[in-house]
């Protein structure tokens, strides 16, 4: 007699990371683990090096262990979190670390999911963490999410930050 089979769904990985939903036709999720520091350790890289090369460290995407992996094919696929307090003519600045191959996009969305703020960071190529920068600038006044979206491709994503220009200034 068998009382449990497979892994409780409460213990399992989930797809997306938490606080974060799944949009688009198509597209794949899932978490990736980090490499433990034994595995860090066992690369041919130094202390300083490994950490310019995933600059990361410690801190990922969920329990500081997990980062976001999306894959799209020609329509855009992503991860949204908000409500987000949208202003038109702020300007939300922020940045994304990625790294895979496809086109890394990033948008403010209103309650109804169009982009009244979409900005294309371009084509990742790169199997090491890249830094990019963005600045969205919406059209509109709306309760809505920040989004991260991926078109032909799969990239990997991680600490995602966003925060209006006035909060820097």
């Amino acid at each position: 007699m068998t009382l449990f089979e497979g892994t409780p769904g409460d213990v399992k990985i989930p797809a997306v990371a938490q606080q974060w939903t799944a949009f688009g036709e198509g597209g794949k999720y899932r978490l990736v683990k980090a490499a433990s520091k034994r595995e860090q350790s066992q690369t041919s890289l130094g202390s300083a090096e490994r950490e310019q090369a995933r600059p990361l460290g410690k801190d990922d995407a969920v329990n500081m262990r997990y980062s976001q992996e999306i894959t799209a094919g020609k329509t855009m696929a992503g991860i949204f979190q908000g409500p987000q307090n949208i202003i038109d003519g702020e300007k939300y600045v922020g940045s994304i670390y990625a790294k895979g191959k496809g086109e890394l996009m990033v948008g403010l969305r209103n309650a109804d999911g169009k982009f009244v703020a979409l900005e294309s960071l371009g084509k990742v190529n790169s199997k090491d963490w890249k830094k990019y920068e963005f600045t969205l600038k919406p059209k509109a006044n709306c309760d809505g999410d920040f989004a991260i979206a991926v078109v032909d491709g799969t990239v990997q994503v991680d600490m995602a930050t966003m925060t209006t220009q006035t909060d820097l200034d």
